[in-house]
């Protein structure tokens, strides 16, 4: 959970409070792509280099069918509020795409 509720900080910190700062914006939304990135590197099935992502899906009929098994992120919304996830990574792809991260936003966008 700690990754999921620091990764939506640093996109929100990202885009309301460095709004007019272009380099600490982008580098927050670095933060916020690698606390994302983490749920992938904890837990075992998932590839663990960079490239190995290019072609990589999480979801029934793949090989992975869940970002980490035995754990739902959105049974409860005090936790997690899946409008807010899902706002904070389409954000974050959309800057790091705009700054030219492409390899990095990639395995965002998987999520």
């Amino acid at each position: 959970w700690g990754c999921l509720l620091a990764g939506v900080l640093a996109s929100n910190i990202a885009q309301y409070v460095l709004a007019d700062e272009n380099e600490l914006r982008a580098e927050c939304c670095l933060l916020s792509g690698f606390l994302f990135k983490a749920l992938f590197r904890s837990s075992l099935p998932h590839p663990t280099a960079d490239r190995d992502y290019a072609l990589y899906s999480v979801g029934e009929g793949f090989e992975v069918t869940s970002l980490t098994p035995g754990i739902d992120f959105m049974s409860n919304k005090f936790r997690c509020d899946a409008r807010q996830l899902v706002a904070a990574l389409k954000w974050v792809t959309e800057e790091l795409s705009r700054a030219q991260y492409s390899l990095f936003f990639g395995q965002i966008i998987d999520i």
